[in-house]
């Protein structure tokens, strides 16, 4: 991010996460005018209007199927252009997970249904990508 924000003086980093000593790392490493860092729990939030573009990345790997449907429901309703987030294309099924656990998620099926992705990014690690959803 910090590349992309030099390449493009009009772009701004808001990153969240709910540990709040990766968050304190992160600010001392990389936090300037236009890159910041809040503790938040995204899966309380209620608009992401104030956003452009929504990445989330592997985060819903470690939350409740439906922790992940509340949040994709925020994100519809608010005013953002694209979001984005981590999915493996060869999962056939969801399968609830275990809070904090990792498991592989596929974002295209059934319960979430984001199957019509605008770009998708391999993240050359086996069927993994970044998909990229554009709002209207």
């Amino acid at each position: 991010m910090s590349k992309l924000i030099q390449m493009n003086s009009n772009v701004s980093y808001t990153g969240y996460d709910i540990v709040k000593e990766i968050i304190d790392l992160n600010n001392k490493k990389f936090s300037s005018d236009k890159i910041k860092f809040f503790v938040k729990d995204i899966v309380e939030e209620k608009s992401f209007d104030y956003f452009d573009f929504v990445f989330v990345r592997d985060f819903f790997i470690h939350i409740m199927n439906n922790d992940i449907i509340k949040i994709l429901n925020v994100i519809k309703k608010s005013k953002i252009k694209f979001f984005a987030c981590s999915s493996s294309a060869d999962i056939n099924f969801n399968k609830d997970g275990i809070i904090g656990r990792y498991r592989h998620l596929n974002i295209e099926i059934e319960p979430f249904h984001l199957d019509k992705v605008f770009l998708k990014i391999s993240e050359g690690l086996d069927e993994r990508y970044i998909n990229i959803y554009k709002l209207d």
